[in-house]
């Protein structure tokens, strides 16, 4: 008994010991120590944009990310800012009037060329550039001496490059192409068709992709050659990636689109073939490569290469970077992409 007892006076003047212990260093030495307290971390929202009314009757074009819509009015372009409802007028130079304007494909900053007589049979384009996020605008370059009737078709600008191609079309299905190089310097490319419908720019290389009008072949300028294809095609992109994209005809819409890159034998292109003939018009290639068709009918756009779908609400006006641009009762619908 006395054995257990002694035992248990020892016992109890550990613990004793062992409590003044931790007391001592939480009271002294941990007395700095950082307290952890759990925080519930919420997700901030999204500024969402506000509501835009469009005009009506406009060729309304948007930039890259979705965040600026344009529309010439008078022979200027006006802008509208998506995300906080500001309208943009951009200025002209005097007696000018814009004869065409283009989007760049990967920033908010857009080609436009401004049209001013000279005399009853000539006049000027001249070349600007606008940013829209500084609101900034310069001058590119002149071409003087085009006929009074010209008017700008096509603008294509390959920014890796600093390449720029002008298409102007003249009296009949004739055109002028002009290309503007990284030094300003202007002159016209030897095509092999003076009837040039459509054209695009490889992004990497100093390459022009056109289509003739007439015969609706397609030709490039780097290497200068006639690309091959057993069907009747037509040019609908060129991604960022220089992969050129052709859709085969079927009647007045595309039922196959074939796509490549130009160094290799079009026969050795890939081929997706549509669950049913397309206007041109909605078919669209992103920067992503990605292949999306646009059913205006039931208000989807589905991507092709992932396989997903987006739902839209009102008439489909166009597609950006992230989403799908429609409108509904005169007001802007910005509908994200599912991912």
């Amino acid at each position: 008994m006395k054995l257990l007892k002694r035992i248990a006076i020892w016992i109890a003047i550990s613990l004793t010991i062992q409590s003044l212990g931790l007391l001592y260093l939480d009271k002294k030495i941990f007395v700095n120590t950082t307290t952890f307290k759990a925080v519930k971390v919420e997700e901030e929202p999204k500024n969402k944009d506000i509501e835009i009314t469009l005009p009506e009757g406009k060729d309304l074009r948007v930039s890259f990310d979705g965040k600026f819509i344009s529309y010439l009015d008078n022979g200027k372009v006006n802008l509208i800012n998506t995300k906080t409802g500001e309208a943009i007028n951009i200025e002209n130079e005097a007696d000018s009037e814009v004869s065409n304007y283009e989007w760049l494909s990967d920033r908010n900053r857009m080609l436009l060329v401004e049209k001013k007589k000279q005399s009853s049979t000539k006049s000027k384009l001249t070349i600007y550039y606008y940013d829209a996020n500084k609101k900034e605008k310069g001058k590119m370059e002149e071409l003087d001496n085009v006929a009074e009737s010209a008017k700008v078709d096509k603008i294509k600008a390959a920014i890796l490059t600093n390449v720029t191609y002008i298409k102007v079309n003249e009296k009949g299905v004739k055109s002028s192409i002009y290309r503007i190089d990284i030094n300003h310097k202007i002159t016209q490319p030897n095509l092999m068709s003076s009837a040039v419908s459509n054209m695009d720019v490889i992004p990497h290389e100093d390459s022009l992709v056109y289509e003739d009008s007439i015969s609706r072949s397609i030709y490039s300028t780097e290497p200068k050659k006639k690309l091959a294809f057993n069907d009747k095609v037509t040019l609908l992109n060129i991604d960022s990636e220089d992969i050129v994209y052709v859709g085969s005809i079927s009647g007045d819409k595309i039922s196959k689109i074939t796509y490549g890159l130009l160094k290799e034998e079009t026969n050795k292109w890939k081929t997706v073939t549509l669950k049913e003939p397309t206007d041109k018009k909605d078919i669209h290639v992103n920067r992503k490569s990605e292949i999306l068709i646009n059913d205006n009918l039931n208000g989807i756009v589905s991507n092709l290469t992932t396989s997903k779908e987006t739902s839209y609400k009102g008439n489909f006006l166009f597609m950006y970077d992230t989403g799908v641009a429609s409108v509904s009762q005169g007001k802007l619908i910005k509908t994200e992409f599912n991912k």
